[in-house]
């Protein structure tokens, strides 16, 4: 299947073609529910895109099917942000196929300048933990274990 995107902005449509995007080339997620851990893995323009969603505090991502999600179990097909109060939980249900990311803005912003910067400064070995630990700076202990890796 492949997905048509045009520009939604009125002054960038006027210079862009429709990009045509092969959905392999769509950020993914991948769960494993025996243990809660997830990974997202993208390009550095979809993780930046991911950060700026943060940041917003709401909406939804959707999300590249994995055939074969290997080594984890299955793969999610999208990512919704809710605003709330307080640390951030990242949750994903047994038997979802979406991951929420609920949390208040500040520590939504704190996410994003992590993702961000590791957008910016990883390589395609690189991954980026994002655990809770007791005193974490922006997680709710209730979050599920998310690695973020930059797709090669």
């Amino acid at each position: 299947m492949v997905r048509v995107h045009v520009s939604c902005d009125p002054v960038l449509a006027r210079y862009q073609w429709p990009k045509i995007i092969d959905e392999g080339d769509l950020m993914q997620l991948r769960r494993l529910d025996a243990t809660r851990e997830m990974e997202l893995r993208g390009t550095a323009a979809e993780l930046t895109d991911f950060a700026s969603l943060l940041i917003s505090g709401s909406g939804s991502l959707d999300l590249d099917r994995v055939g074969d999600p290997s080594p984890y179990g299955r793969s999610l097909s999208r990512v919704n942000v809710l605003l709330a109060s307080g640390p951030i939980a990242v949750v994903c249900s047994v038997g979802s196929d979406e991951l929420e990311i609920r949390g208040g803005l500040p520590q939504l912003n704190l996410f994003a300048t992590n993702v961000r910067g590791f957008a910016d400064d990883a390589d395609a070995m690189s991954h980026l933990h994002i655990d809770y630990f007791p005193g974490h700076d922006y997680l709710d202990e209730s979050s599920d274990p998310l690695v973020i890796a930059l797709a090669s």
